[in-house]
């Protein structure tokens, strides 16, 4: 039942974004209530590939000390540990506005074996007080594996309050 409201709801958005002319934020807002009400309910699933996945940031190594030849001892040679890389990647995101609407536009990678059926990305948006004033949320199904996903999410409150955003959340099914 939730996948369908989820479904509906992107049908509604696509409609309202789609629709020629007259009531098109209606249809887009509509859209959005519907696909978050079926997102919330969704059952939690335990498996790590459907968990909200965390930002990475780019790791830095502290310079190794220079030694003295005489004190040299033999080298061994470890490869590097890598730290494996989250299911779903935050890989960057910026803010835009055109008047009506704030956007935050980035890229986000699907590190998965498997195709996910829909995956969504949200920001809260904050005033220059840091109020909260709302989300901006995009969607993307048929996520292949090891694809990069160009997101536009989008914040249909007042544009001109909003100061600042912060990511919420990456996940998918």
């Amino acid at each position: 039942m939730a996948e369908l409201m989820v479904l509906l709801g992107l049908g509604l958005l696509i409609y309202g974004v789609t629709r020629p002319k007259g009531k098109k934020l209606w249809w887009v807002i509509g859209g959005l209530v519907v696909m978050g009400l079926g997102g919330s309910l969704l059952p939690p699933s335990s498996s790590p590939e459907s968990a909200p996945a965390p930002v990475t940031a780019p790791t830095q190594t502290a310079p190794t000390p220079a030694t003295n030849p005489s004190q040299a001892t033999p080298a061994t040679s470890q490869p590097a540990k890598e730290e494996p890389k989250p299911d779903l990647e935050l890989i960057e995101a910026k803010g835009q506005s055109d008047g009506f609407a704030l956007y935050i536009v980035g890229k986000a990678r699907n590190n998965t074996n498997r195709e996910l059926s829909y995956a969504q990305i949200e920001f809260n948006i904050y005033d220059k007080e840091g109020n909260l004033l709302g989300s901006a949320m995009d969607n993307v199904t048929n996520w292949e594996p090891g694809t990069v996903w160009s997101f536009k999410a989008v914040f249909l409150g007042d544009a001109e309050k909003a100061h600042s955003f912060k990511f919420k959340d990456l996940s998918g099914y």
